[in-house]
């Protein structure tokens, strides 16, 4: 006998559509409707777990907000994303996220492109954004604190691990490979400081050979 016939569950599409008509917006809220006394003993406390075989999809889809984890949404595919990026005319990475956080993404376009078309066509932020023919001196990098803030934000340890993240594809289009010349007379110290490692006595022997 099922866990859920066992315990006189509805069925999981009348669950859900109870669950979606409370108007609850996430997992924290639903715990706690859980929790108050107010839910029918036919509704599960725990519904993923009840209704694991039997239609469960994900929070949002059982709330009805529409937020599905990512790697279970339907999204467009690699060339048709990219011809709707390169649309936007954006210049870098956080216009992109500033576009994003707008709300005007369609819901097939994924946020983190890199992410989900990774082995699927994905090369780089300027060829999905189509800055990559931009010469590097008229790109728009970001001012040199948020640059550095976002280098800090890698946890990378030394100049050649830098290289290395650079090769990766992965770099945002408006943070420079070569941050010590771009930089140089806007802030720039040495590698130690930019990666937030604190080596910048190795680095600074490194620049008296």
């Amino acid at each position: 006998m099922s866990h859920r016939s066992s315990l006189k569950f509805f069925s999981f599409k009348k669950a859900r559509l109870f669950a979606r008509s409370q108007k609850l917006n996430s997992r924290e809220a639903w715990l706690e409707y859980s929790k108050s006394g107010r839910k029918p003993n036919g509704i599960p406390a725990t519904p993923y777990l009840v209704y694991k075989n039997e239609g469960w999809i994900s929070w949002g889809d059982w709330l009805g907000t529409g937020v599905i984890a990512s790697q279970k949404k339907d999204f467009r595919t690699f060339k048709k994303a990219l011809v709707f990026a390169r649309s936007l005319k954006l210049g870098g990475f956080s216009d992109w996220m500033h576009f994003c956080k707008s709300g005007n993404r369609p819901k097939d376009i994924p946020s983190s492109p890199n992410q989900i078309y990774k082995n699927k066509g994905w090369t780089s932020w300027g060829d999905w954004l189509g800055t990559s023919n931009v010469a590097p001196q008229k790109r728009t990098f970001q001012s040199f604190k948020m640059a550095r803030s976002f280098a800090q934000s890698l946890k990378l340890t030394a100049q050649s691990d830098w290289k290395r993240y650079c090769k990766s594809a992965c770099r945002p289009y408006d943070i420079p490979a070569a941050p010590h010349k771009v930089y140089n007379g806007k802030g720039w110290k040495s590698w130690g400081d930019w990666l937030g490692s604190g080596n910048i006595a190795t680095q600074s022997m490194k620049a008296q050979r």
